[in-house]
């Protein structure tokens, strides 16, 4: 009796490790639960690459102690108009995916007031923060009023897509039918400082004029400037990649 419950125990021992050497090599489980691997832990703890989004300054002109150019009872200033497209395009390109950086987003501004200090002010923004696209909004403006000047345009400086990019703008803002469409205007030389002194591909929408009273009336309509920034948003992009 003794030596059969010993013999007993000797099978039930070898049994057992014969089944640990056969898990050893074996795969654990089925095809449906596949033991994890130490490459799919780490692997689940690395983030995925971030992905590279297109930065544009958005300059809404003039600010602070600088009104631009105004109305004929003075009661409008330049700097308020182009604040509130200019914020509202930046508004749209943000919600397109864009990174936005905006020069100013009140009347408050950071620089003296000296307009050359105030300009490169504006430039050295775009270049420190990298930026791929200045993007400087403005009113035009004649020295008499309703003389029959109106109408939107474009300056950009050559040897970049800026020029590609103003015209598809311009598709988009003739669409609304408000005003005429003066063209894009690309020069080598331009008094423009935030263009001629700019490293970034830069340019300076006109976007109608302050002193002509139906371009006038368009652009201080707060659902027609909706309209215009979603124009100027869906030309860009359109057209940048």
């Amino acid at each position: 009796m003794y030596m059969n419950n010993r013999i007993y125990n000797l099978s039930v021992l070898a049994c057992m490790l014969s089944i640990m050497l056969i898990s050893m090599f074996i795969p654990y489980g089925s095809a449906d639960h596949i033991r994890p691997r130490k490459t799919d832990a780490l692997y689940s703890y690395i983030s995925p690459p971030q992905e590279d989004h297109t930065t544009i300054l958005i300059d809404p002109g003039h600010g602070g102690y600088d009104g631009g150019s105004t109305s004929w009872d003075e009661r409008i200033n330049e700097k308020d108009i182009t604040l509130q497209i200019a914020l509202k395009t930046g508004a749209c390109l943000e919600e397109m995916g864009y990174d936005v950086l905006y020069s100013r987003t009140s009347d408050e501004v950071s620089w003296p007031q000296d307009n050359a200090a105030d300009l490169q002010a504006r430039v050295d923004m775009g270049v420190a923060e990298d930026a791929d696209y200045f993007i400087s909004f403005h009113l035009n403006a004649t020295d008499f009023y309703n003389d029959g000047a109106r109408g939107f345009e474009t300056f950009v400086t050559p040897g970049n897509d800026t020029a590609d990019i103003a015209a598809a703008i311009h598709e988009k803002l003739a669409a609304l039918d408000f005003s005429l469409d003066r063209g894009v205007n690309e020069t080598d030389y331009t008094a423009l400082h935030v263009l001629a002194l700019n490293p970034v591909p830069a340019m300076l929408i006109e976007l109608g004029f302050i002193t002509d009273d139906q371009d006038l009336s368009y652009l201080c309509d707060a659902s027609f400037q909706d309209k215009m920034a979603e124009a100027i948003a869906k030309g860009i992009e359109e057209s940048v990649e």
